[in-house]
């Protein structure tokens, strides 16, 4: 008797320094572990244009709030409506480099300086503009990392877009914190600001990114009710 239990013992010892039977977490092939470092924190002044992160907020926002959480378990800013501004996000484009485009719908020139999007996908990156002005009429093209041509924008990071089958976002404020535009793309809708509404605009079965980008051809949409009948799937305006 006293060698069953002692052997019983040894077992429990020896299950418990191995750390149980249970598998470790599966890192999916294009996304980080939870506990792996993510991009580097914006230690700047609004408005200079580098890329930020949550923790830079001062708040914890963690919830459970579903599907849109962002990456990091974050819950998005609120959907503050009742801004005019005249910027909307134009093109999406997930291949390689990735970019986003922002256009003037307004009469004027708009100053981008203190504007922020939130782009969300296998991670999370905040941009705040610098002092950038688009025309009446004209788009503005921000590409990651130092890509791009002459009159463009950069995030000196990474702008992490799934290629596919998987969930993408892009939420742009305003420098008043009022909610401008959002549109999410792929099998989910993440990184939604609370009070707003949208739903994903579906990955086509022949989806080519490198040579196709999700593109504005409608304007039915605004803030807190994005529409996906405003987007639709189009050549590539920039390679």
């Amino acid at each position: 008797m006293i060698r069953i239990v002692w052997l019983t013992a040894s077992v429990a010892l020896l299950a418990g320094a191995c750390g149980g039977t249970e598998p470790p977490p599966v890192k999916r092939k294009d996304q980080r572990l939870p506990d792996l470092p993510r991009y580097k924190l914006d230690r700047g002044e609004p408005g200079d244009g580098l890329v930020d992160a949550p923790a830079d907020r001062g708040v914890d926002l963690r919830r459970d709030r579903g599907a849109d959480l962002h990456p990091d378990g974050y819950l998005p800013p609120p959907a503050k409506c009742g801004g005019s501004s005249p910027i909307r996000i134009q093109e999406v484009a997930t291949g390689q480099p990735d970019y986003f485009a922002l256009v003037n719908k307004g009469t004027g020139s708009v100053d981008l300086k203190g504007y922020r999007v939130e782009l969300t996908g296998i991670d999370l990156v905040l941009f705040t503009f610098p002092a950038q002005s688009v025309a009446a009429g004209k788009t503005l093209y921000v590409f990651e990392y130092k890509t791009g041509s002459a009159g463009d924008l950069s995030t000196g990071d990474n702008i992490p877009f799934y290629d596919s089958l998987d969930s993408n976002a892009v939420a742009l404020w305003d420098p008043s914190g009022y909610l401008v535009d959002y549109v999410a793309i792929g099998e989910a809708v993440i990184g939604l600001p609370y009070g707003a509404s949208a739903s994903a605009i579906a990955w086509p079965a022949s989806f080519d990114p490198k040579a196709q980008s999700f593109q504005r051809v409608g304007s039915a949409g605004a803030c807190p009710t994005f529409k996906t009948s405003d987007w639709a799937v189009k050549p590539i305006t920039r390679k």
